[in-house]
């Protein structure tokens, strides 16, 4: 979810992305019980996504295609409203020191000072402002959530155990299940040379010996796509492995994390495997080597859950107007 800008008192003309001789005045799309979303608000958070619209979608199909894609942008809009005024119902807020502080913190994970981070920002066409803004919305919504959701969500050791005992032969696809934790270095990447890449990895490392969560780690520290997944590759057949991964996978058990192995793009990576199933034969690690990793699965499925559900409720309880 984005961050909402409510401007009560502006009057704005805009040019929208698909006619660009065409002038619209600004006005009120949307009313979030006391609040009000306005179309600048709308089109200022899809602008990106409108640009890519107006590239790539046919005219003829155009307007309906952007016309769907700011329902979309609204409706994200109209829950990051709820959001922030569930918050100001619970007292939470977010002061500048935070926000100083995730910055630092995003800096320091990226081996670079604060000065080097917002000209990075600025590059990509960013304000600073806009980006304070957009971690203190980050926070927020964490502290909420935190709050509202995370904090009652209890897995245990029974429900993991149960988990990992009720995954049948048939839920296993064939191949080598493999989590990956991936460490990019060069122009325009995260570590500026390998060096930078070499001791991050080493770090993980030991962090992974002392039984921190590999998905977690995944999250936090890996710069590959799989990273949102808790670096979570899936399934390969033994041919369908990169020569890198192959050489370190097939030396390995289930359960088992591999050493700091490169790939061909500049790229540091350290692998776990889950299970490999062939046939119907399936190696799977011992329940205390997963356990953190179940938990942690778990957790996040049942977060999605409450949350969704969370949202849903909070909607059926407000008052929301929509005029787009």
């Amino acid at each position: 979810m984005n961050k909402i800008f409510v401007f009560l008192a502006a009057i704005l003309i805009l040019l929208p992305i698909h006619r660009a001789h065409a002038v619209l005045v600004d006005r009120v799309v949307a009313i979030v019980n006391d609040d009000v979303i306005t179309l600048s608000e709308v089109e200022q958070e899809g602008r990106k996504l409108f640009q890519q619209i107006a590239r790539q979608v046919p005219t003829a199909e155009l307007d309906t295609n952007l016309d769907k894609a700011r329902k979309e942008v609204l409706s994200s809009l109209i829950d990051k409203a709820l959001v922030e005024q569930r918050a100001k119902a619970l007292g939470v807020t977010v002061d500048d020191k935070e926000i100083t502080m995730a910055m630092e913190t995003m800096a320091a994970n990226n081996h670079m000072d604060v000065d080097t981070l917002k000209s990075k920002i600025v590059a990509q066409g960013i304000s600073v402002d806009d980006y304070r803004n957009r971690l203190k919305w980050q926070i927020l919504q964490s502290k909420v959530i935190n709050y509202e959701i995370r904090s009652k969500i209890v897995i245990t050791e029974e429900k993991a155990r149960q988990y990992y005992q009720q995954q049948g032969v048939k839920d296993i696809p064939e191949g080598y299940h493999i989590l990956q934790i991936g460490l990019q270095w060069g122009t325009n990447k995260k570590y500026p040379n390998r060096d930078k890449a070499l001791a991050q990895a080493k770090q993980l490392e030991k962090m992974l010996a002392e039984q921190q969560s590999f998905s977690e780690l995944a999250r936090e520290y890996s710069d590959l796509p799989s990273a949102s997944d808790g670096g979570d590759l899936g399934y390969f057949a033994k041919n369908e492995l990169a020569a890198f991964m192959k050489e370190a996978i097939l030396k390995m058990k289930p359960g088992e994390t591999s050493p700091i192995v490169e790939a061909s793009d500049n790229t540091l990576q350290i692998l776990k495997l889950l299970s490999i199933k062939s046939g119907d034969v399936v190696e799977r690690p011992p329940f205390d080597s997963v356990k953190q990793e179940i938990i942690h699965k778990l957790q996040d499925e049942e977060l999605d859950r409450q949350f969704a559900r969370w949202l849903k409720d909070i909607r059926a309880q407000a008052y929301i107007k929509t005029i787009l």
